[in-house]
């Protein structure tokens, strides 16, 4: 039997992110029902006081409280009600950076509710998906505790980059469940470090990147049909995104891939 995948695209309802979806990954690979949008709650009373709480926190200048008072905010924020609409869900997560792990975990138990599938793959907005090259790839894999990545390390954890993170629906679930989860640190630091304690090791997988304009010469048609996941994040003007996933799916149509 053929594998469900959903891919979960973290973004944010302001710009540049929200160009970069509709005129980048929605005008290229992003259409379909198995594709979901990760949303928080920006402005608002509620945006401002927990901004406020975290610069106090920082300007105590004690790492041990920060991590402590990010911490319970992330716990609180990612228990609010979450609700959907069309394709995306829309959390009630304050919008702020380190918020966007507490937004991944209120997304993804939304998700288990509300979805049936086998594979997830969170990505953000600055990502082209070859859903194609996705499809074929986790015909391969087991039909759970696979967790993978383009692999980075952080105080000696390996993790994979949010860039890209694939996760079997079991490990998704383990998420959710965790009891030891870290909501002061940001996300996909987070997952290596509950798969690390789960004793799951990420698999690495490969990721081009075309971070330039030199990248977008260079770029390699027999280099981006090895691979489903491509970094299209600019150093400084963030239209490069757009431009990046355009030239990128045309390159996949030349190959049937798109």
């Amino acid at each position: 039997m053929t594998k469900k995948v959903l891919i979960a695209v973290l973004t944010m309802d302001k710009e540049p992110w929200r160009t970069i979806e509709c005129e980048g990954q929605r005008a290229t690979w992003a259409t379909g029902t198995d594709i979901l949008w990760l949303y928080g709650r920006a402005g608002g009373a509620v945006q401002l006081l927990t901004r406020l709480a975290d610069k106090a926190l920082r300007f105590s200048r004690s790492e041990k409280l920060l991590a402590l008072g990010r911490h319970r905010i992330g716990s609180w924020a990612a228990r609010l009600p979450v609700a959907r609409e069309g394709n995306r869900i829309m959390t009630r997560v304050p919008e702020t950076y380190i918020n966007t792990n507490a937004k991944t975990v209120a997304s993804l138990g939304y998700i288990l509710r509300a979805y049936e599938f086998d594979y997830l793959l969170r990505t953000n907005t600055s990502t082209y998906v070859n859903r194609k090259l996705l499809a074929q790839f986790v015909e391969d894999l087991p039909g759970a505790g696979y967790y993978g990545g383009y692999v980075g390390e952080s105080n000696g954890v390996r993790f994979a980059s949010g860039t890209g993170v694939l996760l079997s629906r079991d490990l998704v679930e383990r998420i959710v469940e965790d009891r030891q989860w870290e909501f002061n640190i940001i996300d996909d630091v987070a997952m290596g470090r509950c798969m690390s304690r789960l004793g799951v090791p990420v698999q690495h997988f490969a990721r081009i990147d075309v971070l330039s304009e030199q990248d977008l010469e260079r770029l390699d048609g027999s280099a981006l049909r090895s691979t489903f996941l491509v970094r299209c994040k600019g150093n400084k003007d963030r239209s490069h995104d757009i431009q990046a996933m355009h030239r990128v799916h045309a390159i996949y149509r030349e190959f049937g891939l798109a």
